[in-house]
């Protein structure tokens, strides 16, 4: 007797199931999808959305995820049909997103955003020849950036800035892609400018800020990196 009602339960739920099923459906054929938006024939919430210009070309293409609002992928088109922007959400949540010229021939920027696209952690800038202007990486909260290269358009090294283990903020300057001065923020606030000579990573002149008594030290060396000369680093009046 056990077995038989169980057996009659089973078949009650699988009744309801198949009812749900037909019920969806009739609802899907009668309520229909607005233009461009594909729904989940379970649910009802949104799997796709297309959205098109005046004269019928498609402009934009937009997937969900299960729960409707969440954005798996996005692409973009220009007028001509050029794809001008690219987004898609990876396995561990981040959003990696693409942008190109209106032609779509030329990568512009690439960008790395957290799951909620509140913030980037890394983004690549291009010059429009194609060739790297700016590269950023940022902090896990996003606050300030680990490192930051900027390039000119033929692809040379102008400007490099990063945090140091320290948690010192070094910016170093570069002509023709060599170095040429160096500025390190200390985190007690002190300030150290170094020149160097040229083509090489000696340093000709230091100047030092001391953030606590307002001194600055000046210092100058030779070739060898030997200290010739300093101002002894009197500490200024009131």
């Amino acid at each position: 007797m056990k077995h038989i009602m169980n057996l009659k339960w089973c078949v009650f739920i699988g009744a309801l199931m198949l009812a749900s099923v037909v019920v969806t459906f009739l609802h899907q054929g009668l309520a229909q999808d607005p233009v461009g938006v594909h729904t989940r024939w379970w649910d009802g919430t949104r799997d796709k959305a297309d959205v098109f210009y005046p004269d019928g070309q498609l402009a934009s293409s937009t997937t969900y995820g299960d729960d409707g609002k969440t954005v798996l992928t996005l692409k973009e088109w220009s007028r001509s049909g050029a794809l001008t922007r690219e987004k898609t959400r990876r396995e561990d949540g981040k959003v990696y997103e693409k942008l190109f010229s209106e032609d779509g021939k030329v990568l512009l920027q690439e960008t790395l955003w957290v799951g909620d696209e509140s913030y980037f952690v890394a983004q690549r800038e291009y010059h429009d020849n194609g060739k790297l202007a700016m590269e950023t990486i940022m902090t896990e909260d996003g606050r300030a950036p680990t490192l930051r290269r900027v390039l000119n358009s033929k692809g040379e090294l102008l400007e490099e800035a990063r945090i140091l283990s320290n948690a010192s903020h070094q910016v170093d300057e570069y002509k023709n892609s060599i170095l040429v001065r160096r500025q390190t923020f200390k985190g007690n606030g002190d300030v150290v400018i170094e020149v160097f000579f040229d083509g090489t990573e000696i340093v000709s002149l230091r100047n030092t800020m001391i953030r606590l008594d307002g001194r600055v030290i000046t210092e100058h060396f030779d070739r060898s990196g030997k200290l010739i000369e300093d101002n002894k680093g009197k500490e200024e009046k009131p």
